[in-house]
């Protein structure tokens, strides 16, 4: 894969999207022309009693007739836009992450599994829930999985109408080690909408307090054990955590079990995604870009000491 594909691949869906959008609306303007002169000349008259009736009428129908128009070349261009989406991610994304991590395999349209979120309990994983974007790799002989997620929650309201309410748009990292957990942790911002005092999903886990009272303020700590969370919880592993939500205005939610350690990072971002194809792509910008998101999961590893 080249950055010529990529360009080729914007151009492509921008030539194809105008053309497309003028198309349908010179046919949609034609038609509404047609109509109105054969009914005028079967004996139906259309009468504008006023300069600003006829700006009016002439204003809504221009404005549902864009409307249409786009609607219809947003259908027609899909395949267009995917294919842009899918060479610019064959290119930055992979190129990127393959100077960083090794046993790799990014996936555009895959991710995580919505089971794996959901047993942590950190955060409820919704009505609806969609994933992207699964990048699974090694990094320091540390093994990962992330993806980014959107889940929400489906509401009516007094009209009946549903509605839906974002609970968790981010990312979460999956961390495997090869030495187990004893006992549950789950700690999180106060930001983020936790649910682990159900009785259900809490079962076993209490609330532990730290020594450091910035930390206490910030984070919920909710464990099995108070030995095993202290161990893991050290003063330097502290201080990183709150580095971490720092960089995410407190909104981050932290699962230890098993072997795992899993990371979701609740900042309204989709991680990957490539430009507006409107305006040619800097090369060296969106390099810079994917390097700096692949740096979140490299400097968790070094900051937190996960390879030791």
């Amino acid at each position: 894969m080249k950055f010529d594909n990529v360009e080729r691949a914007r151009i492509n869906y921008v030539k194809n999207r105008r053309k497309t959008w003028w198309s349908i609306f010179g046919a949609i303007i034609g038609g509404l022309v047609i109509a109105i002169l054969i009914a005028y000349a079967i004996g139906y008259r259309i009468y504008i009693t006023s300069t600003t009736g006829l700006i009016v009428i002439g204003t809504i129908t221009l404005i549902a007739v864009a409307t249409v128009v786009t609607s219809l070349t947003n259908i027609l261009t899909k395949n267009d836009l995917y294919n842009y989406k899918k060479n610019y991610k064959a290119y930055f994304i992979e190129k990127q992450l393959a100077n960083y991590i090794s046993e790799l395999y990014y996936q555009h349209n895959a991710g995580l599994n919505r089971d794996i979120l959901s047993a942590t309990g950190l955060i409820d994983t919704g009505d609806v829930f969609t994933s992207n974007d699964l990048t699974v790799g090694t990094y320091k002989k540390v093994k990962f999985m992330q993806a980014d997620a959107h889940s929400q929650k489906e509401y009516t309201d007094d009209k009946g109408n549903k509605h839906y309410k974002t609970i968790f748009k981010g990312r979460w990292i999956v961390f495997e080690f090869p030495k187990e957990f004893k006992f549950r942790i789950a700690l999180a911002h106060n930001k983020i909408p936790t649910y682990y005092v159900n009785p259900r999903t809490g079962k076993g886990l209490h609330i532990i307090k730290t020594e450091s009272e910035s930390f206490n303020k910030r984070f919920i700590v909710q464990a099995e054990d108070d030995f095993e969370t202290f161990y893991i919880l050290d003063p330097v592993f502290i201080e990183n955590l709150e580095q971490l939500g720092e960089q995410h205005n407190d909104n981050v939610a932290i699962y230890f079990a098993n072997n795992k350690m899993i990371i979701g990072i609740n900042d309204g971002n989709d991680v990957f995604e490539p430009p507006t194809p409107q305006h040619p792509i800097n090369e060296e910008e969106e390099l810079q870009k994917v390097t700096k998101e692949m740096k979140l999961i490299t400097n968790i590893v070094d900051n937190l000491r996960l390879n030791r």
